[in-house]
């Protein structure tokens, strides 16, 4: 399966690859911003940021969705009708990073996700399910999904970076709190940072905790 990408990055062979996931009703456009500030930390890194494998429920165009939110409540993801859609969207994600990976030549090690919002609750739970190690994930104003089936399906347990804002209006601060309590209980390494008056977005201070925790992992 090929997903819709988009680059940024001139590296012709590129030792790292930082895949980028969007949020709930964004498209890959939408953080490759972001890679211009984050490539001076990782010089040899490409970006890449993909659309999420549905059309968005809202209806807008050009807009994408990792698993759909209509009619659902994200405390209640455990229920099989709506785990299978989620572990269908990461199984489909987990095709496309094999195909990049191979293309670059490049190794699970020299892998980083990102995801914000609704991509950072993918990269959360791609990381641990992938068949190999990753060097780890920058997660941003996300939550742990599925935190039953993760326990049972986990196979590796790379470094997570958590993200959150505590003014957060769309993802409450609380699902920060709970994904430490996850990952402690999981036995997963992780940083945590709480960034203060910060509402769903990624600010100047997270563009620089994310910059220094790709430079630990790859450099």
């Amino acid at each position: 399966m090929i997903l819709q990408k988009f680059h940024y990055g001139q590296v012709l062979q590129p030792r790292q690859l930082v895949l980028m996931l969007h949020g709930y009703g964004a498209n890959g456009k939408n953080l490759l911003e972001l890679a211009c500030e984050l490539q001076k930390a990782v010089p040899q890194a490409l970006f890449i940021s993909v659309n999420a494998v549905e059309p968005w429920e809202g209806g807008f165009p050009d807009c994408y969705q990792w698993f759909s939110l209509y009619n659902q409540n994200l405390q209640r993801k455990e229920l099989p009708e709506i785990a299978a859609s989620i572990i269908s969207a990461n199984q489909k994600l987990a095709i496309f990073i094999k195909q990049q990976l191979n293309e670059l030549q490049l190794g699970y090690q020299n892998l980083a996700l990102l995801g914000f919002s609704q991509g950072a609750m993918m990269a959360n739970y791609q990381a641990m399910t992938l068949p190999q190690k990753i060097a780890g994930v920058l997660s941003y104003s996300g939550k742990v999904i599925l935190p039953t089936l993760l326990q049972q399906n986990i196979i590796h347990k790379p470094k997570v970076c958590l993200i959150h804002g505590t003014d957060d209006s769309v993802l409450s601060f609380d699902n920060f709190l709970e994904a430490k309590q996850i990952f402690d209980k999981l036995f997963i390494p992780y940083e945590d940072f709480a960034l203060t008056n910060l509402d769903h977005s990624i600010d100047y201070r997270g563009l620089e905790i994310g910059k220094q925790f790709l430079q630990k992992i790859f450099i």
